[in-house]
Formats: structure tokens, C-alpha cells, sequence
């Protein structure tokens, strides 16, 4: 538990962020197989490497895939699409499950917050918490026994110019 809730410091490297998704994607495809969960993966081929912390990212994306997962007892459809405007990614996860309650929707973010028996309510807050360091944004929409929508909006951020080497003849007087 405490292991779960003690971040390491950001680790931002230029990365691609369509392969931490699929990375993520390809660690849960048995269980998703075995669930009878068809998923379809839109990269943005367009998209540039940008300054992420890809383990924070990848943790992230997995608990999404693994809620979307859980809410598809029967089987179902996943599709994650990526896409940019400007300096915007835009990440959309769409499932076909069983959505979430009204009563719910307010509060999935909050830590220790669940509705599942073994449930920690840590994951969403986790999740949450990766988006926001990563300066972005996450939106949800859901309808009961239609599916739940997540978006995602990151900051496409790019390294600084670093000042090359300089020395000011008035600072050495």
C-alpha cells in the first residue's frame, strides 16, 4: 500500500507516447483475449516524441485498460484512438461496459474511493495524479449499460533551449 502511494520523482524524457499505449496494450492482450475484448488501437503517426515520464504514463494507461477490462464481464469492444492538435494530445478511450453510476461519477477520482470489493480506490486517483503532473486534463463520460469515455489532453512539451556558454566581460571587472 504504501509502496502504491509513494511516487517517485518525474523521470520526463522524450518518449512516444503511442508506445506506451501499446506497450500497455500488449501486457494486457491475454486477459483481454480470454475476456473476449476486442480492441482497436488508432495511433496518431503524426504525433512527436515528447517529454513524458513513460513508466507514470504506462501505470496510467494500464488501470484505464484494466477498468475498461472489469467492466466488460461479457466481453466487448475497447478502442483507443490518439490524436493531436497543436501542441495537444488527445487520448480517447472508449469501452462498451456497463458505465458508471451517477451517484459515482463525482467522486471515481477520489483517493480510497471504490465501488469494487477488492478494490483500494487508489487507481483513478493515480491516474488522475499522472495526468495532472503532465500539466493535462482528463474528462469522463458514461452511460449505464452503453459504456464509459475517457479523454485525455497532454501537453505535447518539447525540451528548452538551453543558453549556450556565455561570460559577460562586465560581471568579470
Amino acid at each position: 500500500f504504501l509502496k502504491a502511494t509513494r511516487k517517485p520523482p518525474l523521470r520526463f524524457r522524450l518518449d512516444d507516447l503511442n508506445e506506451v499505449i501499446a506497450d500497455a496494450l500488449s501486457f494486457l492482450k491475454p486477459q483481454l483475449d480470454a475476456a473476449k475484448v476486442l480492441v482497436k488501437f488508432s495511433k496518431d503517426k503524426g504525433l512527436p516524441e515528447f517529454l513524458l515520464d513513460r513508466e507514470r504514463l504506462y501505470y496510467a494507461f494500464m488501470n484505464l485498460f484494466k477498468n475498461a477490462l472489469e467492466a466488460m464481464p461479457e466481453g466487448g469492444a475497447l478502442k483507443i484512438a490518439v490524436t493531436h492538435k497543436q501542441h495537444c494530445a488527445i487520448i480517447t478511450i472508449a469501452d462498451t461496459g456497463c458505465g458508471i453510476p451517477e451517484k459515482d461519477l463525482a467522486r471515481i477520482f477520489d483517493v480510497y474511493y471504490t465501488t469494487k470489493p477488492e478494490g483500494a480506490g487508489l487507481g483513478l486517483m493515480m491516474v488522475y495524479d499522472a495526468i495532472a503532473e503532465h500539466g493535462g486534463k482528463i474528462e469522463v463520460a458514461t452511460k449505464l449499460n452503453k459504456g464509459t469515455t475517457f479523454k485525455i489532453l497532454l501537453p505535447v512539451r518539447e525540451p528548452q533551449l538551453q543558453l549556450p556558454e556565455y561570460k559577460s566581460q562586465a560581471l568579470e571587472s
